[in-house]
């Protein structure tokens, strides 16, 4: 898993709340399209989503938060 910095998390969860997506069941929910149709998306937040996904899915925010290595965040 990549390390992200916590700017780099905070820019991508403040796009994705402006999209609509603030909920951690919006964010698990989302598809492949959700994430094109945010305006100004990158390929790096584009990752940052989904192992923002794998950290909800996981129970593992915190550790995502911290740059922590989890197993379940790489599958």
């Amino acid at each position: 898993m990549a390390k992200y910095t916590i700017n780099q998390i905070i820019k991508t969860t403040d796009k994705l709340f402006g999209a609509g997506f603030n909920t951690d069941k919006l964010i698990l929910n989302m598809k492949v399209e959700d994430v094109l149709k945010i305006p100004k998306i990158t390929t790096n937040e584009m990752q940052v989503i989904g192992n923002l996904q794998r950290a909800i899915k996981s129970k593992n925010f915190i550790a995502f938060l911290k740059g922590e290595e989890i197993e379940e965040l790489q599958k």
